[in-house]
């Protein structure tokens, strides 16, 4: 005798009761009916207490525009977007995590003219495509390299703040020993007292850059599916205690860099992080799909700030008789 098999239990919404639409790998789900958002583990839908959103503020043709212009940006990319053509302009609302970090904690470091700091964070912001980090970084590179070159050609002299016993003043926690042309030099100590609010996008799979992203505080709003129109909510599957665990280590690695940019050595660093309550916020990207001879490609575009966040440019070079031809 075969007996049957029990059908699954729907997992059911814990704000409205409504059946729950539950993609393949997904644990963070926004109900479709009442808006509200959830985690799910299991049979149980758990409620997140703390859900806004922002909402879009550019139009479809904006975003189209602005994707253009960043095809074009760069060099021997000039009219590459006359080549393309846009396929398809959606709205979508992405779940990202917001965990305030705090990081407190003491460091002992050492600089012998900030060289080597200066260098890392023109390589760090490099990676991260922070444009006004990696210009800052060359600018005190530049500085400095030219202090070095006319102490070298004034026959090694140099200013100092140093004092008769050789001590250094205490600013804003950091002991600053002797100033010279070259930059910060000699031992450092000091507390730490810093406070991040780190962003992740609760979709692993997904590859939208946010180290530049900005929320615009004044611009958040309590989430209300009824402001969403015909845009498509994605859900996700990243839970609260990953993302936690995820701020804790940016937040630690986020000190080490900023002290690694203001000096040589780090000599010791102890620090201790408090994470704060979670919070999920939904915001608007226009997902711009084109085709570039033949390659289908998409660029994302922030609904708020209307700037390119992500996507993937036609790679160009140059060919025979300087034709642009796709790499």
């Amino acid at each position: 005798m075969v007996t049957p098999v029990e059908k699954e239990k729907p997992i059911m919404c814990e704000s409205c009761g409504a059946p729950l639409k539950i993609g393949f790998g997904a644990t963070l789900i926004t109900c479709e009916y009442c808006g509200s958002s959830m985690t799910v583990s299991g049979e149980v839908a758990k409620l997140i207490s703390k859900h806004s959103m922002l909402l879009n503020k550019i139009t479809p043709e904006q975003a189209a525009e602005e994707a253009k212009k960043w095809m074009d940006s760069g060099i021997f990319r000039v009219g590459v977007s006359k080549e393309a053509t846009v396929t398809e302009i959606a709205l979508k609302y992405l779940p990202v995590w917001t965990i305030p970090v705090t990081v407190t904690g003491n460091y002992s470091a050492s600089s012998s003219g900030g060289l080597a700091a200066d260098t890392r964070q023109m390589s760090d912001s490099w990676k991260e495509k922070d444009k006004k980090g990696f210009l800052k970084g060359l600018g005190k590179l530049a500085i400095k390299g030219a202090a070095i070159g006319a102490m070298a050609y004034g026959g090694g002299r140099m200013m100092s703040t140093r004092g008769r016993n050789g001590g250094g003043a205490l600013i804003g926690g950091t002991m600053v020993h002797g100033m010279t042309t070259g930059g910060q030099r000699g031992p450092a100590s000091g507390s730490i007292s810093k406070q991040y609010y780190e962003l992740m996008l609760a979709r692993r799979a997904s590859d939208i850059d946010l180290n530049q992203y900005q929320i615009p505080l004044q611009e958040k709003e309590i989430f209300a599916i009824g402001k969403i129109g015909d845009a498509e909510i994605l859900n996700g599957d990243m839970l609260e205690e990953e993302a936690k665990a995820k701020a804790d280590a940016l937040g630690r690695e986020q000190v080490r860099k900023e002290l690694s940019h203001q000096y040589d050595t780090v000599h010791a660093l102890n620090i201790n992080t408090a994470l704060g309550e979670g919070e999920l916020i939904h915001i608007p990207v226009w997902f711009v799909n084109y085709e570039h001879k033949g390659v289908k490609r998409a660029a994302g575009v922030d609904g708020i700030t209307c700037k390119v966040v992500n996507g993937t440019r036609p790679t160009v070079s140059l060919g025979v008789l300087g034709k642009k031809k796709e790499s």
